[in-house]
């Protein structure tokens, strides 16, 4: 499992860390995006994705 996330006025990460010491789990900060890399920042969440997809194989 991937987190990708950045700071967020509505959610809070207090607990991320220790949810990512959970064996398959990763967390990727993508800045600059104000919780929606996804429409924000297209490029760095693929090249996250696709790292993340790399790994598993």
């Amino acid at each position: 499992m991937i987190v990708l996330y950045d700071q967020d006025g509505f959610v809070s990460f207090d607990r991320l860390q220790q949810f990512t010491q959970q064996e398959g789990v990763k967390a990727v900060r993508i800045e600059g995006t104000d919780g929606l890399p996804q429409f924000e920042k297209m490029p760095e969440v693929k090249a996250a994705l696709d790292a993340f997809w790399a790994g598993l194989k």
